[in-house]
């Protein structure tokens, strides 16, 4: 309340990549389509973004999510030129709707993202006899999501409830972290819950994510078990393009054919970093588009505040964060300066003695001029905390 801390978040333009609840399609349970997307249509994100993360997470819609390849709209000319030979091998859904997550918000509804999935499980086969979904033989629909942290049980369980609903007996437990590595690695689990991390240049490791070898392959990150040649061209379109349209293009055609095969459902992500600092910590007022928090912090100083206005000579100290402009001490991060072991430096001085009761004075960190950084080595320790944007 007195404004000594502030807690602001800071937008990025980081690859978030795709989190997701992954169906291990050498399970003959999730081999049908239609299924993988009716179980995708039981999960409520509204409701779990809303009661559990204060509203916070944006759901993920794309396998490059938060980037430039995330696909958009309808394929445009140049994606066609890639999938249209690859026509017969992808869902007609590549070209005939957009990537969109199944959503409860209004006009949506959690009850009728229910009836059209009972909807896809009749057409695979499926219905429900006395409570429990069964196909023709009379096989029940069950199986089991494997959880590594114990904070996702909170996610799971209005899920599995839903699932419920269905007929499905699904159940679902942490386990010991080796144990868990065990299993992933020779692909024993029917659901798990992981990241699939993205770079700014998609690259060799979509290979690993997504082919055919992968998939055969323990050890390896296909966990979905996808095995399509039409993937395979499109990666390969990915890992060779020579310019960087034709890795956006490749990048968004694989985006469109994932997507529409359903072999997971999407989760969430946090498009910004969350930090809470102390008010005489300031920052440059131009966000760079991909940078990790830390990385930020680098570019912050430390002023101590103004006795008076007439000891700044009249300026303002901006809002708490933001670098002043004019600023106080009367430097310009635009201008050059000649450092303490006279080499040239873009940016303020850091190492200016203090001065007390004049202007507000910058502090050297590790005694070393850092441009924007600056806390004293020993003295105030930097009042910020940083939340994962991929905890549950």
């Amino acid at each position: 309340d007195a404004g000594e801390l502030v807690k602001k978040t800071f937008p990025h333009h980081n690859n978030a990549g795709m989190q997701a609840f992954v169906f291990n399609t050498r399970r003959p349970l999730f081999q049908d389509p239609l299924v993988r997307r009716a179980l995708g249509l039981a999960f409520d994100f509204e409701w779990t973004n809303r009661t559990l993360f204060f509203s916070q997470y944006t759901r993920n819609n794309s396998f490059f999510a938060n980037s430039d390849y995330a696909a958009g709209g309808l394929p445009d000319a140049a994606e066609l030129r890639l999938l249209e030979p690859l026509r017969d091998q992808v869902p007609a859904e590549v070209f005939t709707r957009p990537l969109a997550p199944p959503s409860t918000d209004p006009p949506g509804s959690l009850r009728a993202n229910m009836l059209e999935a009972k909807t896809l499980l009749e057409k695979a086969g499926w219905s429900v006899r006395g409570g429990v979904l069964t196909n023709a033989s009379g096989t029940p629909f069950k199986f089991d999501i494997l959880l590594v942290d114990a904070s996702f049980q909170r996610v799971i369980a209005p899920y599995a409830a839903n699932l419920r609903k269905l007929g499905i007996a699904v159940d679902y437990r942490t386990i010991d972290p080796a144990l868990s590595a065990d299993r992933i690695r020779d692909f024993d689990f029917d659901m798990v819950v992981t990241l699939f991390g993205q770079s700014q240049s998609p690259g060799n490791e979509q290979r690993d994510y997504w082919t055919a070898s992968a998939a055969e392959r323990k050890g390896s990150r296909n966990l979905a078990g996808i095995s399509s040649p039409a993937v395979d061209a499109l990666v390969d379109a990915v890992i060779y393009a020579e310019t960087q349209e034709q890795l956006t293009t490749a990048c968004r055609a694989l985006d469109r054919v994932l997507w529409h095969g359903y072999y997971l459902v999407p989760n969430w992500y946090l498009a910004n970093h969350r930090l809470a600092f102390t008010s005489r910590l300031h920052y440059p007022r131009t966000l760079p588009l991909y940078y990790n928090h830390e990385q930020w912090l680098d570019t912050w100083w430390l002023v101590e505040p103004c006795p008076s206005p007439e000891r700044t000579g009249g300026a303002r100290l901006s809002a708490p964060g933001e670098c002043p402009t004019p600023s106080p001490c009367g430097f310009s991060s635009s201008q050059t300066h000649e450092r303490n072991d006279g080499k040239k430096q873009q940016g303020p001085a850091v190492d200016l003695p203090d001065r007390q009761g004049d202007l507000p004075v910058l502090q050297s960190r590790q005694g070393t001029a850092a441009g924007h950084a600056g806390l004293r080595p020993g003295g105030q320790e930097r009042h910020r905390q940083e939340l994962r944007g991929q905890d549950a």
